[in-house]
């Protein structure tokens, strides 16, 4: 019957900002919107998030990362559990505790990132030139690894175009 269904919350999806920025969100956040957002804040819990604009993500996410958004960048001072991430851009600076598991036109895992398990991934090009502790496995149509990148065990990629691999990558 419909009498036992109620719902949560009336309002929009939107978890509050903590009062200070460097208190702990010590809870799951659920975050829905069409605007350039930027969590700047700690998080417990993990992050669920639909965003047609810019997600930036400059804090530390102690739980997982849920995100369909337009672009996602971790910044140099972003740390995430894991990431679960379909985008049309997707930009790692930062570090990301387990592993990644992505679909995106454009990835970028910059020099100063490091994703400490298993790189999954999907996307149209890729640039990498950080830290996979453990394997990769890519389906891309361009890949371009540059001499900073560091893969700890197996690259596992299928693309029509051999991968550009830079010496001492």
């Amino acid at each position: 019957p419909s009498d036992d269904i109620m719902a949560i919350s009336t309002e929009d999806l939107i978890m509050p900002r903590t009062n200070d920025d460097t208190e702990l969100l010590e809870d799951n956040a659920y975050i829905m919107g069409d605007e350039d957002t930027v969590i700047d804040y700690p998080i417990a819990g993990d992050l669920f998030i639909i965003n047609a604009g810019k997600l930036t993500i400059s804090s530390s996410i102690y739980g997982n990362v849920y995100a369909i958004a337009d672009e996602l960048v971790i910044t140099e001072t972003g740390y995430i559990n894991s990431l679960y991430c379909i985008s049309n851009k997707l930009e790692i600076s930062g570090n990301v505790d387990t592993s990644v598991y992505a679909i995106s036109k454009t990835f970028i895992q910059n020099s100063t990132s490091t994703i400490w398990r298993d790189l999954h991934l999907t996307a149209q090009d890729v640039k990498l030139s950080g830290y996979v502790e453990r394997d990769s496995n890519i389906a891309c149509e361009n890949m371009e690894i540059l001499s900073t990148t560091y893969l700890g065990r197996d690259l596992n990629y299928s693309s029509n175009q051999e991968a550009i691999v830079a010496e001492n990558a």
